[in-house]
């Protein structure tokens, strides 16, 4: 009971203290590492699918796996006309997957 406002106080020894963050500080942890994985490997595969879009005109083939993170598929001599502006398939490319992060 405190003295100065006459009410109960809830008192944690040490050893319940140390328990709680043994616990939150590893899943906080480990969370922020999936989250941030996973926003790299969907801007990963933002940019390969980018790539294959312009090469090919195929765009839908998501990879799920970490080897994305660190592919290149460098994007060469694009042309950016009203064919490419008019297709949904690039707008779900160039504003789907930053939108998706947003959510």
């Amino acid at each position: 009971v405190c003295p100065i406002t006459n009410t109960y106080v809830m008192y944690y020894p040490p050893w319940k203290r140390w328990l709680k963050m043994c616990v939150s500080i590893p899943l906080t942890v480990g969370f922020t590492i999936v989250t941030l994985l996973g926003i790299l490997i969907l801007y990963g595969n933002r940019d390969v699918m980018l790539a294959q879009y312009f090469a090919t005109g195929h765009s839908y083939h998501i990879s799920v796996s970490m080897d994305v993170i660190g592919q290149t598929a460098p994007i060469l001599a694009v042309e950016l006309n009203k064919e490419h502006l008019r297709d949904p398939d690039f707008w779900i490319i160039i504003i789907g997957f930053p939108t998706a992060l947003g959510l």
